[in-house]
C-alpha cells in the first residue's frame, strides 16, 4: 500500500504528531528495506538497520525540503548507517580474531601480554569453546591452529568455502558474545 506523502503530513511529522510520523514510516517502509537489503549481506540486519535509519531520519526531518525528496534522504542515511555497522564489526572481528588466535597459539608472548594478560579472560574464552558446538569448534581449531583456509577446511568437511567463511563468522560471532555476557573484562578487550 503505498501512501501518498503530502507536505501537510512531512510538517506533522516534524511537529512530533504519531499518526504524522507512523504515516510517513509506512509510505517509505517498503521502499527502505529493500534499499537496505541490497547493501548488506546478512538479511537478519535489514529490520535492524531501517529501524535505525528511521530514527536518524526522524531527528532531522528538518533537512526534507518536499516529500519528494524523503526517498533519497532515507537512503543517504541507510547507506551511512550500513558504513558505520560495517567498520563497527570489522574493528570488533579483528580484535576477536586476534584474541582467537592468541588462544591457539600459545608461543606468541608478546601479544599474549596485550590480550590474555588477564587470567579471566582466558578462562572464559577456553568456557566459551566448550560451550560452543562440536562442529564449530573443529572449524575454529582447523582455521587457527592447523592454519587452514576457507577452501581446505571445506574440502575436509565436504562444504563450499563461502559456506566455511559463513560458519567461522558465526561461531566467531557466538564466541564474541559469549565472552561478553560470562566476562566483563573480555568485552573491554574485544
Amino acid at each position: 500500500m503505498m501512501i501518498n506523502l503530502t507536505e501537510t503530513i512531512l510538517e506533522s511529522a516534524r511537529s512530533g504528531d504519531r499518526q504524522a510520523i507512523a504515516t510517513l514510516v509506512r509510505s517509505s517502509h517498503r521502499q527502505l528495506r529493500a534499499f537496505v537489503a541490497s547493501l548488506l549481506l546478512d538479511p537478519n540486519d535489514v529490520d535492524d538497520v531501517a529501524q535505525e535509519v528511521f530514527l536518524r531520519a526522524l531527528e532531522r526531518l528538518d533537512k526534507v525540503d518536499r516529500p519528494e525528496s524523503l526517498a533519497a534522504f532515507l537512503r543517504g542515511i541507510a547507506r551511512n548507517v550500513v558504513r558505520e555497522r560495517r567498520r563497527k564489526f570489522a574493528r570488533e572481528e579483528n580484535a576477536f580474531t586476534k584474541l582467537v588466535i592468541e588462544k591457539f597459539d600459545s608461543g606468541s608472548t608478546a601479544t599474549n601480554a596485550n590480550l590474555l594478560s588477564d587470567p579471566e579472560t582466558l578462562k572464559a574464552l577456553q568456557e566459551c569453546m566448550r560451550r560452543i558446538p562440536e562442529r564449530s569448534h573443529e572449524m575454529l581449531t582447523m582455521r587457527y591452529e592447523e592454519e587452514l583456509n576457507s577452501d581446505q577446511i571445506g574440502g575436509q568437511l565436504s562444504l563450499n568455502a563461502p559456506a566455511v567463511r559463513a560458519a567461522l563468522k558465526r561461531a566467531r560471532e557466538a564466541l564474541l558474545n559469549c565472552l561478553r555476557s560470562s566476562c566483563p573484562t573480555a568485552g573491554e578487550v574485544v
